[in-house]
């Protein structure tokens, strides 16, 4: 069982240390909310929220709106450093402690710096028509001082997309519109480093929602068969495997608006008059995709993105767009979970599901729950973490979790039936008999487990 050091805050590059003295502030009530409740959303701001107990009168100058705020791990031993949340100052409090005579409280409220791009705007944008390898650089040139934008990687590189003429735009709009024509999400994965301060960088990453790779038979070292559960094949992840046992039983489950979309629409670029803005044109997916049978059963349920497309280019270009963000059926899914004991994750684990620098890469597997549940026939819970709350409460961390639409099932599992494995000579059973398993896998599990590579 891991124990988690306490994290260190960083105010205006200083240390807030509540042991070197005792006059020193003392931290408490350390929350950080994080990530989207939507897969649908780009990020919004995050925040981090704690309280200071000032015990003697001290100069408090370090407190004040747009000071940098910075939650860190500091190694003990061997792990990496990391970033638990790095941002502004942008509301503070303070009031007389109720216990402690003479003492002073005050309460910090901190966005991240998402907040700074959402206010940014960028004049006199103008671009031909360009790759999107190309365009993404472009992104590079047109982010706020201090900012560096990169991906991971883009989906079309080569995919051309349109000339843009903006006297003025959002910054954060303008990006947001380019990642929608190459389905992608974007995230703040600022980190801080002690002594040099914050280091601003946005993300783009392919978004995950859809398809995971064949799930895989694995081997113990003690002898015992095991899964390896198939991760989304879009980005990179990284999967972290946990009980049912480590999760509060109030985990429930959901459908929800997004888990149905029967309709599409996305804007596309016109061609640039010469006098005015970019203007946009839409373009809806019944107009290549049949959703006549979803619309038949499910109703109309639609969302619509803004692109940088050209308007008129070839429909290879949009249907994967469309085929992405449609839902063919209606899934259950666990979209709230909450660790019990995150002293079972190790610190790299927490890590993962926590700092900025590895939003939405964290593959969350949740082996074992209770049979009675409305998903009955899948092997066990899973899903990107997109969003969350972390709390400090003084002795460890307390950790509830959001989880991302379904991941879709590849369509080639159901390799390892008991039939296939009687008949198969693929030298994985040695006798050809279910029970050489162990009572590690059920039969569900093997629906996903595919043919050997």
């Amino acid at each position: 069982m891991a124990d988690h050091p306490a994290p260190k805050i960083y105010i205006d590059d200083v240390l807030m240390d509540a042991h070197a003295l005792d006059d020193q502030p003392v931290i408490a009530g350390l929350t950080i909310d994080y990530g989207v409740s939507s897969d649908l959303d780009m990020q919004g701001a995050e925040t981090c929220s704690f309280e200071m107990l000032i015990k003697e009168p001290a100069d408090l100058s370090f407190l004040d709106l747009g000071k940098v705020v910075a939650v860190y791990h500091e190694p003990v031993s061997t792990e990496s450093s990391f970033t638990y949340f790095v941002g502004r100052i942008q509301r503070l409090s303070g009031a007389p402690d109720t216990a402690i005579k003479g003492a002073l409280r005050i309460r910090i409220t901190a966005v991240d710096f998402t907040a700074d791009l959402a206010n940014e705007t960028i004049y006199n944008v103008s671009s031909a028509s360009v790759p999107a390898s190309a365009r993404i650089l472009h992104m590079n040139g047109w982010a706020p001082d201090g900012w560096m934008v990169n991906s991971f990687p883009l989906r079309w590189p080569e995919r051309e997309h349109a000339a843009i003429v903006y006297k003025e735009k959002p910054f954060l709009e303008l990006l947001d519109e380019f990642l929608r024509g190459q389905i992608m999400q974007r995230t703040n994965r600022s980190y801080y480093v002690p002594g040099s301060g914050p280091v601003k960088v946005i993300t783009a990453l392919q978004d995950s929602t859809k398809e995971t790779a064949r799930d895989r038979l694995g081997l113990y070292s003690d002898g015992r068969w095991g899964i390896i559960a198939g991760s989304p094949t879009a980005i990179s992840t990284v999967t972290i495997t946990q009980s049912a046992r480590n999760m509060l039983a109030d985990a429930g489950w959901t459908k929800e608006p997004e888990d149905v979309i029967t309709e599409v629409t996305l804007q596309r670029v016109d061609t640039w008059d010469g006098e005015n803005d970019t203007g946009t044109t839409p373009i809806s997916s019944r107009s290549h995709v049949d959703t006549t049978a979803m619309r038949s059963a499910f109703g109309i349920r639609s969302v619509e993105f803004k692109t940088d497309l050209i308007a008129g280019a070839d429909a290879s270009e949009v249907v994967p767009i469309f085929e992405h963000w449609l839902s063919t059926e209606s899934k259950w899914r666990t979209k709230e979970l909450t660790i019990q004991d995150t002293e079972q994750l190790s610190i790299t684990e927490l890590s993962f599901l926590i700092a900025p620098t590895s939003r939405q890469t964290a593959f969350l597997v949740v082996r074992d729950p209770m049979a009675n549940r409305p998903d009955r026939g899948t092997s066990d819970i899973r899903g990107i973490v997109i969003g969350g709350t972390a709390v400090w409460n003084g002795k460890k961390w307390e950790l509830a979790v959001t989880l991302g639409r379904v991941p879709g099932i590849p369509e080639d599992g159901d390799f390892y039936t008991c039939a296939n494995i009687a008949t198969t000579a693929s030298g994985y059973f040695a006798d050809g008999a279910c029970d050489t398993v162990g009572d590690e896998l059920s039969i569900n599990d093997f629906i996903r487990i595919g043919a050997p590579l």
